[in-house]
């Protein structure tokens, strides 16, 4: 994907997310063969994942602790697969 294609998927993701949760969520690009951007929301505790394919999940009645594990996590996709997969989750 070109710069100017990633930016423009940035932009569609955060007006996505804006709508639907306020301005208190953000998105984390990351460095994953399987994710492309992460986020939190600390309020109702949800992780929210967009994959490099596209596809977009929210994990719910997901902790801090497991937020934090996952940010610095060596494999993304692996803890996804891991851990996460262990929550309640939806696609959007």
């Amino acid at each position: 994907m070109a710069s100017s294609d990633w930016l423009q998927y940035g932009k569609e993701v955060s007006d996505f997310v804006e709508s639907q949760q306020g301005e208190d969520l953000q998105f984390h690009y990351v460095a994953s063969t399987n994710c492309a951007a992460i986020a939190y929301d600390s309020k109702q505790q949800m992780i929210y994942v967009i994959f490099n394919n596209g596809r977009e999940y929210v994990y719910l009645d997901t902790p801090y602790q497991t937020w934090y594990a996952f940010i610095y996590s060596s494999s993304q996709g692996n803890y996804v697969h891991r851990v996460l997969s262990q929550y309640s989750y939806f696609e959007l």
